[in-house]
């Protein structure tokens, strides 16, 4: 089964499990063993579920987690090359401004 909403976060993912199986909380934690407690406290995002106990509940109704890398195109590295450049010039400035070297201003704004 693969979920369709275009759902990213655990709660999303879920209350759709929730919601399509019929189930209450109770019912999941039961299911898969696991503390009804502990799904509750992921609902209310009090806790994060960790990848193999979520990767469990999700097995146990035939959903599974797939992990891809999204690659940033040309585009996004290009202006993040830009931001970054904008950044250092500016640093750069104010470096000049307060009368101090570059290495100077990079250990003030890091301390």
């Amino acid at each position: 089964m693969k979920i369709e909403s275009g759902e990213t976060n655990y709660v999303g993912i879920l209350a759709k499990i929730l919601n399509e199986q019929d189930l209450t909380q109770i019912k999941m934690a039961n299911d898969c063993d696991i503390a009804a407690n502990t799904v509750s406290r992921w609902m209310t995002q009090e806790t994060t579920p960790k990848i193999d106990l979520f990767e469990k509940v999700l097995n146990k109704y035939g959903y599974s987690i797939v992990i891809r890398k999204e690659e940033k195109t040309d585009r996004e590295i290009r202006k993040e090359m830009r931001t970054e450049a904008k950044t250092l010039e500016e640093k750069v400035r104010l470096a000049r401004l307060m009368g101090i070297s570059y290495g100077e201003l990079e250990t003030r704004l890091r301390g």
